[in-house]
């Protein structure tokens, strides 16, 4: 802070706010930074607010929100503002304009009605340049596309058969719709079909019936999204748990390898990343298990890889060095590269990404638009995913519809843009089906209906339970951490192999919304730690000992550990203590000493989680007034159980958390 300065200028004032914890250390030196080159009242006013919103989240701070920013602060304060500062809108863009730190080559840039820094008003142009890109110039012909896709898809009419045989006759428009892709629509308006389906007796009865369904009849969003990236040059696939994203995309690989190796042509060079270890080590394994499950050829099997690593190990880091070995002037060697869990990237990593891949690379993104956006600032895949429900162009949908033998008359029409185009949804969840609570309660959740989320629990759904939160329910939610994690550190102590501990432990994880406080990770990891040490399931109460299990919370690229991996301590073979981590089902033994900064990870926050998956998951809200709950956050929390959910939470805090959506500020989607 500053001592002994008038309240009555733009600095002085700041400073006022920052004694009063109302502004950050980092606000207030990066305006006074600029005010001592010269800044105006409002440029000085407006840097602190800049600086302001990039902490939460938003890259760029409108100029409307400047008035009720500053009155806010002059009421937390209790200090009004006695400098000449603009009253209306344009005349603070007037104002900003005419300021010596606002220019392109300035520290602030002013475009939009949005003051940016300019690093971030480079970042955002760089992405909506690339996601603007067209179709490749030369796309394969769609008559191939469709062969190769009927291939990749092909029914098993064997079991198809047993599944169909199985159903009672009031569940087959269920059945025809989940497995053989029917369109809801198509079928209530032809109801027929169900004395057709009643006749059928043997597998290949009912592959012919299904031959000879008209086009309009059948809709697979997965054949979509691997028929449009075979025409774009980029492409962003969105879908929710258990929409198949990482089935489409290696199918969508093996088609590329097969046109490739069908024109005699050498195999693409692909690489696949994603932000974290965590969801490097299960995007490798879910494409390892998809990979066994392709209808293909050795050849193309083998084309296609197995491992992904992060984005840093990808990109390349220099010791000491902000800027990435590879960049815009020493581009990756790829012909495509596949990101999972797009929405964890922020603005600076994605640009950073882009910039480092050639022009003529090939790029898939996956992820949830509806997951929490990345906690950097920018929300990239939510701003892309913004323009999905958009008309797509006529030449795409005509291309779709023979590369898909579907048909898109029922689909929007109009003028379009060219990021239309570079978008696929997936809208089928084939593991949540209607009878599936926690699918069901995150489709609630996700369309911010209140009624019907709570509704879901009263459903008597099996795999989803919800307990008011009061004090039994506090150690109701200790006590079903540790039966799960019991298991794992039983299998240790037993001497059982390292892999199948990793196995048991990631069966289940408590989730929280808070890093600190009663209902925050830190309490909650110590309490759990406490009790097992009770048990004789863990050494000391403080300290390392074997079968703790700990998060880094840094890069730590010397040591090729990243924030988010996950270490448990063990013995080695010659009963050294260690921290094993695992990834791709491979160990690697490190030394305590060796640690990043790093936490117990009994418990993780809910921004933790993103790129995992568990069998079962308790999420657990602070009282409403505690903190402010986003609906993204509870539904991200939701969907990353497979088998079973448990919610602890009181009344009105679920009910604001399904109501409060995140709003980020940015100006990528103008651009688009």
């Amino acid at each position: 802070m500053l001592n002994h300065i008038d309240t009555a200028s733009a600095l002085g004032w700041l400073n006022h706010c920052l004694s009063h914890e109302r502004l950050d250390e980092l606000d207030f030196h990066f305006a006074k930074f600029l005010h001592e080159h010269g800044a105006n009242n409002a440029s000085v006013i407006a840097a602190a607010l800049l600086s302001s919103e990039l902490a939460n989240g938003n890259s760029c701070l409108e100029i409307a929100h400047i008035k009720f920013k500053l009155s806010r602060l002059q009421q937390q304060t209790d200090l009004a503002i006695d400098f000449d500062l603009p009253e209306a809108h344009h005349d603070w863009i007037s104002e900003l304009e005419l300021a010596s730190v606002v220019g392109e080559q300035r520290p602030l840039v002013l475009e939009f009605d949005r003051l940016y820094l300019n690093r971030y008003w480079q970042f955002e142009r760089s992405v909506a340049q690339r996601f603007s890109a067209p179709a490749l110039k030369i796309s394969p012909e769609p008559n191939l596309v469709r062969s190769g896709i009927d291939s990749l898809f092909a029914h098993d009419w064997s079991f198809q058969w047993q599944i169909f045989s199985q159903t009672s006759p009031e569940r087959r428009a269920y059945y025809v719709e989940h497995y053989l892709d029917l369109q809801n629509a198509w079928v209530d308006a032809n109801p027929q079909i169900m004395n057709e389906l009643a006749a059928i007796e043997s597998p290949t009865q009912l592959e012919t019936w299904y031959k000879t369904l008209p086009e309009l009849a059948v809709l697979n969003w997965q054949k979509v999204a691997v028929a449009q990236a075979c025409r774009q040059q980029l492409l962003v696939i969105s879908g929710g748990p258990g929409t198949g994203k990482t089935t489409t995309v290696t199918r969508l690989l093996a088609l590329l390898q097969q046109l490739q190796i069908e024109q005699g042509l050498s195999p693409l060079k692909i690489a696949m990343v994603a932000p974290t270890g965590k969801a490097a080590a299960r995007l490798s394994e879910s494409i390892s298990g998809a990979r066994g499950q392709l209808n293909a050829s050795a050849q193309v099997v083998s084309a296609i890889p197995e491992q992904a690593t992060t984005i840093h190990r990808l990109l390349g880091v220099r010791a000491g060095r902000q800027q990435f070995i590879h960049h815009v002037d020493n581009p990756l060697a790829l012909d495509l590269l596949v990101v999972d869990e797009a929405s964890m990237i922020d603005l600076s990593l994605m640009a950073k990404l882009l910039d480092a891949l050639d022009s003529s690379t090939r790029i898939i993104l996956l992820g949830d638009k509806d997951q929490l956006a990345s906690v950097e600032a920018g929300s990239v895949m939510a701003d892309l995913c913004s323009f999905a429900q958009q008309p797509k162009s006529q030449d795409l949908l005509a291309y779709l519809a023979v590369a898909t033998g579907s048909c898109f008359d029922g689909l929007a029409q109009g003028p379009t843009r060219a990021i239309n185009d570079n978008l696929a949804l997936l809208h089928k969840s084939y593991r949540f089906d209607a009878s599936s609570g926690i699918g069901q309660l995150a489709a609630s959740v996700n369309r911010a209906d209140v009624v019907s989320s709570k509704q879901q629990f009263a459903r008597g759904f099996a795999d989803i339970d919800w307990h008011q939160l009061d004090q039994n329910s506090y150690q109701t939610a200790l006590d079903q951490a540790q039966d799960h994690y019991r298991d794992y550190l039983e299998a240790l102590q037993q001497g059982a192999d390292m892999l199948d501990v990793f196995k048991r432990f990631n069966q289940f994880q408590l989730l929280l919304a808070l890093r600190e406080g009663d209902f925050g990770v830190e309490g909650f990891n110590q309490r759990i730690q406490q009790r097992f040490a009770k048990m004789g399931l863990l050494g000391e109460q403080q300290g390392w000992s074997a079968g703790l299990p700990i998060m880094v919370l840094a890069n730590d690229h010397e040591q090729q550990l990243y924030n988010g991996d996950i270490g448990i301590f063990a013995l080695n073979e010659q009963g050294r203590l260690m921290v094993v981590f695992e990834n791709a089902k491979q160990l690697r033994w490190i030394l305590p000493s060796r640690l990043p900064s790093h936490q117990v990870v009994f418990a993780m926050t809910v921004h933790k989680s993103q790129g995992s998956e568990y069998q079962s998951v308790s999420l657990l809200l602070p009282p409403q007034g505690k903190a402010q709950v986003s609906r993204e956050l509870l539904y991200t929390g939701i969907t990353r159980a497979k088998q079973h959910f448990t919610l602890y939470a009181d009344d009105l805090s679920f009910t604001k958390a399904v109501e409060q959506g995140t709003e980020r500020f940015s100006g990528l989607t103008l651009r688009l």
